[in-house]
């Protein structure tokens, strides 16, 4: 039967660090009952998932059923040595709905990275299913060669001569200045950069969130 199919929203298969990605993944379109169900998704190296963003909707004659957490399933998080994310999501009762799964992760990824997600379906302790996302590059945005978007966020920093009061330029020994993002309560580390030729330090592309 058809038991999962998982998507993401990146376009062009790639993403720049902060990205935020939306997750959507179908489970049990085949309508199959499942007792013991439970639905494992391994979220790849070099994202953060965001907490509170997961919700989950059950389709059945009456329509489109909101699930609660805690009542209609549990969530576990575990982050991994390997720096991967650990989803497991247990329905409360015997599954024999079509659902849908939709969560949001920041990308944290800085050099070039491959990203996907796999999501496996348990009924006890039978695999029912696993599926890989389609992969995506990640990687930290460059105003030489990304586009910047217009609806986003970005930084300037110039680096003034003291006297003079005008950029400071020619800085091929520069100082390597951190860029993080709050993420969940926590700073992230999403960039390293230095200054340009012109004494300017340029970041584009930025959600519009807390740095």
């Amino acid at each position: 039967g058809n038991f999962l199919n998982k998507t993401s929203n990146v376009t062009n298969n790639q993403a720049y660090t902060g990205d935020e990605v939306t997750w959507k993944v179908i489970v049990n379109e085949s309508l199959s009952i499942i007792d013991n169900s439970e639905i494992h998704d391994m979220m790849s190296d070099g994202q953060v998932y965001v907490n509170g963003s997961l919700e989950i909707n059950s389709y059945d004659k009456e329509g489109k059923v909101r699930w609660e957490l805690d009542e209609d399933y549990t969530l576990e998080i575990e982050a991994l040595e390997s720096g991967e994310t650990k989803l497991v999501i247990k329905p409360t009762n015997q599954l024999k709905t079509k659902l849908e799964i939709e969560y949001k992760s920041i990308i944290t990824a800085i050099e070039d990275s491959t990203i996907n997600n796999t999501i496996k379906l348990y009924g006890g302790e039978d695999l029912y299913a696993q599926e890989t996302s389609n992969s995506f590059n990640a990687r930290q945005f460059s105003s030489v060669s990304g586009t910047w978007v217009p609806t986003r966020g970005g930084i300037l920093l110039t680096k003034l001569d003291k006297t003079e009061n005008l950029p400071i330029k020619n800085n091929k020994d520069s100082a390597e200045f951190e860029l993080y993002m709050k993420i969940n309560g926590e700073l992230t580390l999403v960039g390293n950069y230095k200054l340009n030729e012109n004494g300017e330090l340029r970041i584009g592309n930025l959600l519009l969130r807390e740095y």
